[in-house]
């Protein structure tokens, strides 16, 4: 073996006797990772929020961070705030968020992560509300997963308004196909009648749901 190998072979043992030396990541504590949340530095924020998600802290400076970083311009630790925060509220079993504030998570283009919160929220008036306007907003637009995912969660909790809104606009165009031979052959038409085909001679009334015809004149 020579010089140059010999060297290579030390260097990678070296390299590894390193690596398993190495400990593992301390996870900070509770009274730590709150520290961090109240810290005025975003990037402190956003790493507060990650260890709060891996921990499972709920704590209320979560959210408090979250809504400080929803308005006004943005940098990138801004969205570091807001993506570990979203993470942390999903993952972490606590209060639901008032439902104007999950609208504005949603409007700030974090659509999947605010229909999710809203699944942690207990159906009512307010909830309704929102999902029948995104159902009205999302409608038209061609594939929507949005809209799928709001009818879902209507369907699942069994709100009112969905149907009303899934037949909000619906055309249907229906067709009435009349046999003229078929008529003279019960009886409907007389001989002369079936030779004047060109005059319409049968009535269509439609009421309380049911079709019927009216007796020729």
């Amino acid at each position: 073996m020579n010089i140059r190998t010999t060297l290579f072979v030390f260097l990678i043992l070296s390299s590894a006797i390193s690596f398993a030396q190495q400990s593992p990541p301390v996870v900070p504590t509770r009274a730590e990772v709150q520290a961090l949340l109240q810290s005025r530095e975003a990037r402190d924020q956003a790493w507060g929020a990650y260890w709060a998600s891996q921990s499972k802290f709920a704590l209320p400076e979560i959210r408090k961070n979250l809504e400080s970083h929803l308005t006004g311009i943005k940098e990138e630790p801004d969205f570091a705030v807001i993506d570990n925060s979203l993470d942390a509220l999903i993952q972490i079993p606590g209060e639901p968020l008032p439902v104007d504030l999950i609208d504005s998570i949603y409007r700030t283009g974090r659509r999947t992560e605010a229909l999710i919160l809203l699944t942690h929220v207990t159906p009512g008036t307010s909830v309704d509300h929102f999902l029948l306007d995104l159902l009205d907003k999302e409608a038209g637009q061609g594939y929507s997963p949005e809209w799928f995912a709001a009818a879902d969660i209507m369907l699942m909790e069994h709100r009112p308004g969905l149907v009303h809104s899934l037949l909000w606009g619906l055309a249907i165009q229906g067709y009435v196909v009349v046999l003229i031979q078929q008529l003279r052959d019960r009886g409907f038409l007389t001989p002369d009648e079936f030779n004047d085909v060109s005059t319409p001679r049968l009535k269509i009334v439609v009421e309380d749901q049911r079709s019927e015809k009216t007796p020729l004149q």
